[in-house]
């Protein structure tokens, strides 16, 4: 699935979160969203509902601490 990498929203401090905003096509209504994904974490999963039709995607987040590798994004 699609998503495009945005721009980062914290600092780069050991204690600060790394939050980064990103823009996924939902896999239902195909529609573009921003998400803000918590780098800190490091590689996740997760599932959230579309902000257009509020269907559940799940959510596969590849990143390091800053920068997200890639997503992958299907049907929850």
């Amino acid at each position: 699935m699609w998503y495009e990498g945005g721009s980062q929203t914290g600092s780069a401090t050991s204690h600060s979160v790394m939050l980064i905003e990103i823009d996924l096509q939902c896999p239902y209504c195909n529609e573009v969203f921003p998400l803000m994904v918590d780098t800190s974490q490091g590689d996740h999963t997760t599932t959230e509902d579309c902000t257009v039709c509020c269907r559940p995607i799940q959510i596969e987040v590849n990143c390091e601490p800053g920068e997200v590798i890639d997503v992958n994004v299907a049907r929850g």
